[in-house]
């Protein structure tokens, strides 16, 4: 993913009582934190130039090789992001699945005539309201006992073996084997009876309006209603919305009064919708609808594993410097994504690189904040680079005046990597290397050069809708594309 680094740089700091400050660089256009104490300066620190002018700093050669990578740090908020809506996707699945085999079994009768018999039951008397709730059954050693269902108030019905409110008891007419024998009956019929019209009653059990999404798990649903006719190639079923959004469904199954649909699975670059109209059509192209329903996009890729972020622009950048620190060090360089990555790998890539002492460690953060609707960064790994003692630079030219080489080029290192999420914001700790060679110059002038570094790259996976760029939150014709081929294949 990445080559070698060769950086020639010099520096030359006389360590005589007598200096002037060298001129400051300017900042790069980064965000950062000025100090809350003493001089106010960004950029690169002051040097102390040369109190002789006939010393020139020798050149020094900085060898880097392959960096080290951290390991793949997860946000711990990612699980949780998204969890309301999936909790209503599962649930909607595990009621369309049940009412999906009812309906191809033919336990959902076509009209009064094919209700079930029982034995003698208590009087029952079915609600025709389309929010009615089918009569609870009861056993008679149930230890369970469920509220009867306000009239207009949706909730889900008790499974055999629960019991009305009240006492069951075994007196004569009041034999609970005869409420175990009374099936669950759908009132569908019956109120399409009392009102034939067409019209969607409830959508996988439920008459709120649901939310559909084409992510493979939870891509089935049940339309209830009145008046839907026969099987026929020619029947329809979509969503739409606001601009040119539109969803087609697939047909599992078609009756009078039950449907089974599936949505495009290849649906993609497009974000979450609300305030969706589903439509239900007939062969003849009479056709009903029912406003307020939702759509909640495919995520990441066709697996649904977050993607890496292609880019993360400066604005989204900021360093702040320790609290014991004057000087703020900015970045020499900024670079997304970074030269040396790859489409499929890219990266950020942060370089610090001046002629100084190593300077106290800055925290780098990246916010993700701005993030186009329905993303959030899922996860990081923190790629850096290092040298050790042997790689700190000898003297590479003689300088053109007499300067003699005391001792080795020695290392100094603060600070550690660490890279990490808060609220949402990757954190990187830096670490800053720097290496010191000391002359003896004219009339035994003591004399040192430095060079110091801090160079390192993230990499962030993003989850959200597929096939969409993450900033813009526009769709990504090519992956659109991809993706139906893709899809039409298995």
């Amino acid at each position: 993913m990445y080559k070698p680094l060769g950086i020639a740089v010099i520096a030359l700091v006389l360590l005589a009582s007598a200096s002037a400050p060298a001129q400051q660089s300017a900042p790069l256009p980064l965000k950062g934190v000025q100090p809350q104490n003493g001089p106010k300066r960004q950029g690169q620190p002051q040097t102390p130039a040369s109190s002789d002018p006939r010393l020139r700093a020798p050149a020094m050669k900085i060898k880097l090789g392959l960096p080290k990578t951290s390991p793949k740090v997860l946000n711990p908020r990612a699980a949780l992001h998204d969890a309301a809506v999936i909790a209503v996707l599962q649930r909607q699945k595990q009621t369309a699945d049940i009412e999906a085999a009812r309906m191809k079994i033919g336990i959902r009768p076509a009209g009064p005539a094919g209700l079930p018999a029982v034995q003698s039951p208590p009087k029952l008397q079915p609600q025709l309201q389309p929010q009615s709730q089918p009569m609870p059954a009861s056993g008679a050693n149930s230890p369970n006992k469920a509220k009867a269902p306000a009239p207009a108030n949706i909730q889900k019905a008790p499974a055999t073996g629960t019991i009305a409110p009240g006492k069951v008891s075994d007196a004569p007419g009041n034999n609970p084997s005869l409420y175990a024998q009374v099936p669950q009956i759908d009132t569908t019929v019956l109120t399409c009876a009392h009102d034939p019209s067409m019209r969607i009653l409830k959508v996988s059990g439920d008459a709120a309006p649901a939310t559909f999404t084409p992510i493979e798990k939870y891509n089935l649903y049940t339309i209830s209603g009145c008046s839907f006719g026969g099987s026929n190639a020619n029947n329809k079923v979509y969503i739409f919305g606001k601009g040119s959004f539109q969803g087609n469904f697939l047909i599992r199954f078609w009756s009078e009064n039950s449907i089974t649909i599936a949505l495009d699975p290849a649906l993609s670059g497009v974000l979450d919708q609300d305030n969706l109209t589903l439509v239900v059509q007939r062969a003849d192209g009479t056709q009903v609808n029912k406003n307020g329903f939702k759509f909640y996009a495919a995520r990441g890729d066709l697996q649904g594993n977050p993607v890496p972020l292609a880019v993360i622009a400066p604005s989204q950048f900021s360093a702040k410097m320790p609290f014991d620190s004057q000087t703020l060090i900015l970045p020499n360089t900024y670079t997304s994504p970074a030269p040396d990555s790859t489409p499929a790998d890219p990266t950020t890539e942060v370089d610090r690189l001046f002629n100084t002492p190593p300077w106290a460690p800055t925290t780098d953060t990246f916010q993700f904040k701005n993030l186009a609707a329905g993303f959030f960064p899922a996860s990081a790994i923190l790629v850096y680079w290092y040298i050790v003692p042997p790689d700190c630079p000898g003297l590479l030219e003689a300088p053109n005046v007499p300067v003699r080489k005391v001792g080795d080029p020695t290392l100094d290192i603060q600070g550690n990597w660490d890279v990490a999420w808060d609220v949402g914001n990757l954190v990187v700790h830096t670490q800053v290397e720097g290496c010191r060679q000391r002359y003896v110059g004219p009339g035994n002038s003591d004399a040192s050069y430095f060079t110091s570094f801090s160079r390192y790259a993230v990499e962030v996976w993003v989850l959200g809708p597929r096939c969409v760029n993450p900033w813009t939150g526009l769709p990504d014709p090519q992956c659109v594309s991809d993706t139906k081929k893709q899809l039409s294949q298995l």
